[in-house]
């Protein structure tokens, strides 16, 4: 990689992308109000209500449980709870979230939040909750190859992409935005998310062994 800044460093979120909140149906027959963590989900109130994307075929799934299992020590037991309460692994994630906006189940445990934000927008009777606990936010970087034979124009590409104009489109988009100056209106940002301490060296060492025991508890 070519070491690169283009001179916004104390303008720039350490973590920039979309982050893993719950989506849950306001329906009152369904789940009007969530206030809860991770590790109160499994219980009897929510059985049979739970779906959460498929982390082999979600890449923000997989990267949430990974940094969930760094944070507690790899403790299952909020899982395993849930996982006994019925939690099912509709899809990726757009069919894990259609799993809740067409009422066949209540909750979206880790859901991409960007994805909720265009159906709410949309009209879907949908809200997004952040535990307290906090999630995981994942990056999404910008790089130039050290071997790019057009350096300059990388450069000029990286430049565009931390702008104005550019930076406004991203946070448009219901995603969050790669500086700390430009703030969303359609979403919560960055500031107003609990986050989970990650380590992404350890998480991507054991993030596929992680999500194939998700997937296999849920069967």
């Amino acid at each position: 990689m070519k070491p690169y800044g283009d001179g916004r460093r104390n303008e720039k979120n350490r973590n920039v992308g979309n982050c893993d909140g719950m989506h849950f149906r306001s329906y009152t027959t369904i789940v009007p109000e969530l206030n809860a963590d991770w590790k109160d989900l499994g219980v009897d109130e929510y059985k049979d209500l739970l779906a959460i994307a498929d982390p082999q075929k979600s890449g923000s799934c997989k990267d949430f449980l990974a940094g969930y299992m760094y944070s507690t020590k790899e403790d299952w037991s909020a899982f395993d709870a849930m996982a006994k309460e019925g939690m099912t692994v509709p899809g990726a994630n757009k069919a894990a979230l259609e799993a809740v906006t067409t009422g066949e189940k209540g909750i979206l445990v880790a859901g991409v939040d960007y994805n909720a934000y265009k159906n709410i927008d949309k009209g879907e009777p949908l809200k997004i909750y952040y535990p307290a606990s906090g999630t995981v936010i994942n990056p999404r970087p910008a790089m130039i190859l050290g071997s790019s034979k057009n350096l300059d124009n990388a450069k000029a590409f990286v430049n565009y992409l931390m702008s104005d104009e550019a930076q406004q489109m991203v946070a448009d988009a219901y995603l969050l935005p790669g500086r700390q100056d430009i703030k969303c209106d359609k979403r919560t940002n960055v500031s107003d998310i609990p986050t989970l301490d990650t380590d992404w060296d350890w998480m991507k060492e054991h993030a596929d062994d992680i999500a194939a025991h998700l997937n296999e508890i849920c069967k």
